[in-house]
């Protein structure tokens, strides 16, 4: 470590951490994180959890398999989530839009109102638009009926849609994935948005002079340690990306070839480990992060998911699965769609078996309404 002191070590992390990051959700949570337990396994399942959000704000994952997954204990997780679910945004972290709208309104202690009860026992029927049903099943009259859906449109959709980017700004890809002329995959980073720093020369000629105090050179040396720290910082996480990239590469391989639906499971915690660096260093490394590849442009933290087995034995990335997904009702009849039990078997015939309700959270995923209302008259 070229002499530094375990201080000096601990500053160049945390610069190495932060130098150039843009302030983010998941910075916004893990402020909240540090505070909200003292239980140390609690405070990592935090971690996992804040890493594992999508860009809505949403946790596509179930907390059983995440548990899993990290080796943390399922107990941890589900009470990190219960604490996160309470995090600003409020709803943050939830697992569908029931749950991110049941948080909101536990937090404005509207727990018993019009909008709870719909939510809470008759989600289906409302979300069907079914209204006379849920005022049935309910026992509440039209008026309260509307009234709870007055309420519901008054909360958020997407927790972290003040966080998100301006979808009409440019995005710059930091790095670009293509073939070069020798059918090889070659990997570019873009470092123009990285600040070009270096040493003024014309402190070392004063340090080398004898006009300075000891305390004016002891100052400048300060100031030139911290210099080196900042550019070290800098360089170290430009290595960082350069790494993290070539394992994005190597490990989807059969994404850059084939496309979306062949992208495979890829958690941080595995590539943590091959980098030697905690997960959150990888985290922090991917966060605004995008890549140009032959299948557009992707975030890099879009290429981390979790998978689903198939019967031949391996695995595929669930956002594999949505992929085939969004194929297969691209080539549904218009005039009779596919049910997600009829969704659920031709995934089976493809040797992926998930369940009926999982196709469902995939399928809404891709915006696409139940069968009933994709229903189109030809």
């Amino acid at each position: 470590s070229q002499g530094y002191s375990q201080e000096d070590e601990e500053r160049r992390q945390h610069m190495f951490e932060s130098v150039t990051a843009e302030s983010s959700l998941s910075e916004h949570l893990a402020e909240q994180a540090r505070t909200a337990s003292d239980d140390p396994e609690i405070q990592e399942a935090l971690k996992l959890l804040i890493l594992s959000l999508d860009d809505r704000g949403f946790l596509d994952e179930d907390l059983s398999n995440l548990a899993l997954r990290s080796g943390q204990s399922y107990e941890a997780v589900v009470a990190a989530h219960t604490l996160l679910l309470g995090f600003d945004p409020i709803g943050i972290g939830a697992r569908d839009l029931r749950e991110c709208f049941l948080a909101q309104l536990r937090h404005r202690r509207r727990g018993l109102s019009y909008a709870a009860k719909l939510v809470a026992n008759c989600w289906e029927p409302l979300m069907a638009r079914r209204l006379e049903e849920c005022g049935r099943l309910l026992n509440l009259e039209p008026d309260q009926v509307r009234e709870g859906l007055e309420e519901l449109g008054k909360l958020e959709t997407v927790p972290a849609r003040r966080f998100q980017k301006d979808e009409n700004r440019a995005i710059t890809p930091d790095a670009m994935i293509e073939k070069d002329d020798d059918g090889k995959w070659k990997i570019t980073l873009d470092d123009r948005h990285v600040p070009k720093l270096r040493l003024v020369p014309a402190y070392k000629d004063m340090l080398a002079g004898n006009s300075l105090s000891e305390k004016e050179r002891n100052y400048i040396l300060e100031r030139m340690r911290q210099g080196k720290f900042l550019i070290g910082a800098i360089e170290e996480r430009q290595r960082t990306v350069d790494r993290l990239a070539h394992i994005i590469l190597e490990r989807q391989a059969d994404f850059f070839e084939h496309g979306p639906s062949q992208l495979r499971p890829l958690t941080m915690t595995d590539v943590a480990k091959e980098m030697g660096v905690h997960e959150t260093t990888v985290g922090r490394a991917a966060a605004n992060k995008w890549m140009r590849t032959p299948h557009g442009l992707k975030e890099f933290r879009w290429f981390f998911t979790s998978g689903v087995s198939t019967e031949g034995g391996g695995t595929v990335a669930q956002e594999g699965v949505q992929e085939i997904i969004a194929d297969i009702l691209a080539r549904e009849n218009p005039a009779a769609p596919l049910a997600d039990e009829a969704i659920t078997t031709e995934l089976k015939k493809r040797g992926i078996k998930i369940a009926r309700r999982t196709v469902a959270k995939y399928r809404e995923g891709l915006g696409q309404p139940p069968a009933h209302l994709r229903k189109k008259r030809l």
